[in-house]
């Protein structure tokens, strides 16, 4: 029987955005670098549809995102529709996911907040 201490005891109050004493390098991008993970072409499509640019979006750096995207005016500029664009967004998730495991994690802070 699953009691309540054990749903809880993993429960991690939070992750450092710090890591390598830089706010936010375990989570940002910069262009260059998804596009060699990726391939060129792979890359520039992830870029543009998550908005990764040169310039960045958090201090020089990049947060992927979809605020203000318009999926439409993407798949028209990559001839594609939006099932292929959905199909083709999965393997550069799982590449850039398992490429980011290689650099240094945040500090989690571990301490328990449920008893």
């Amino acid at each position: 029987m699953l009691t309540v201490e054990a749903c809880f005891r993993d429960f991690y109050s939070a992750e450092d955005v710090d890591s390598e004493g830089i706010e936010g390098e375990f989570y940002v991008w910069i262009s260059d670098e998804v596009q060699r993970v990726l391939g060129e072409e792979l890359g520039r499509l992830y870029c543009d549809v998550y908005d990764i640019t040169d310039e960045g979006n958090f201090e020089g750096k990049n947060i992927p995102n979809l605020i203000g995207q318009s999926l439409n005016s993407i798949t028209m500029k990559y001839g594609l529709n939006q099932s292929s664009l959905l199909d083709k967004g999965k393997s550069p998730r799982e590449q850039l996911f398992l490429y980011r495991e290689k650099r240094h994690y945040p500090h989690k802070d571990d301490k328990i907040l449920t008893t």
